[in-house]
């Protein structure tokens, strides 16, 4: 382990991806995306609170290593997308410092709500929205 802290980030259209880069530069983390084993559709329209988790590429790290663990996701119709709620579902969060932030064009009522109801034993830190503009563009952050 070379850092005290692991960023993982999931990113559909790339903008938490730019996200998780700017936080890596200014924390000097560890970092692992989020990566299915079987192409994931990305399509927000299709994404519903189904059962579905996809099959995970395993990490390069081991995230037990780590007592804290910086979340990144993209919210999709007020929701997480399943493989984040694969990789969330997927170990004992108990003891673990949990930083969560979400890229965003809308609606955001319930993700911060998922990450307590999983990351159960965790201390789960207040989430950090970054909004988007439905062209793409960066509007505010929000916390």
């Amino acid at each position: 382990m070379s850092a005290d802290a692991l960023l993982v980030y999931y990113s559909g259209s790339g903008k938490t991806r730019e996200i998780a880069r700017l936080i890596e530069r200014v924390t000097d983390c560890d970092v692992e995306e989020i990566k299915t084993v079987l192409p994931y559709d990305n399509d927000p329209d299709k994404i519903g609170k189904s059962l579905y988790r996809p099959e995970l590429v395993p990490f390069e790290h081991n995230i037990e290593d780590y007592g804290i663990v910086i979340i990144g996701s993209p919210v999709w119709n007020n929701d997480i997308p399943a493989p984040v709620l694969a990789f969330l579902e997927s170990r004992d969060w108990k003891g673990v410092k949990v930083f969560p932030f979400f890229s965003t064009g809308g609606i955001f009522t319930t993700p911060y709500s998922i990450i307590l109801n999983i990351c159960k034993g965790a201390s789960v830190s207040e989430p950090l929205y970054v909004i988007y503009d439905k062209n793409g563009r960066y509007v505010r952050i929000q916390e």
